[in-house]
């Protein structure tokens, strides 16, 4: 009796079996703001998905730290969003969004998609 629940693996689906990501990244820079406490500095982002975005800080930001973030995506207008600090490796960060609303979400996808389509 065969087994019909038995498949073949290909290095594709090794990839995507490795991959912990619930969301795309793009590799775009854009500008970054970013504000908490009584501090402001701005940055360089350089990806951006639905869950969070990757940047360049010489400011060094504490992991877990609730922060403000605005981001401006080329030609697009500026999202303000919170946000948490989560990934710290030297001048490089990696920031979760706490509540990025549908409309922002949406809005991003699409841009990013038009400018490099997955």
């Amino acid at each position: 009796m065969s087994d019909r629940r038995k498949t073949k693996t290909t290095p594709a689906l090794e990839r995507r079996k490795r991959n912990r990501r619930a969301f795309v990244r793009w590799p775009l820079e854009f500008d970054v703001r970013l504000t908490w406490g009584t501090q402001s500095v701005y940055c360089r982002g350089y990806a951006i998905a639905e869950g969070g975005l990757s940047l360049v800080c010489e400011v060094p930001l504490p992991r877990e730290t609730e922060i403000e973030i605005e981001y401006r995506l080329p030609q697009a207008a500026p999202v303000i969003v919170k946000g948490m600090v989560r990934y710290v490796e030297g001048a490089h960060f990696g920031l979760e969004f706490l509540n990025l609303g549908l409309k922002d979400r949406l809005a991003l996808v699409e841009h990013c998609e038009k400018l490099n389509p997955v």
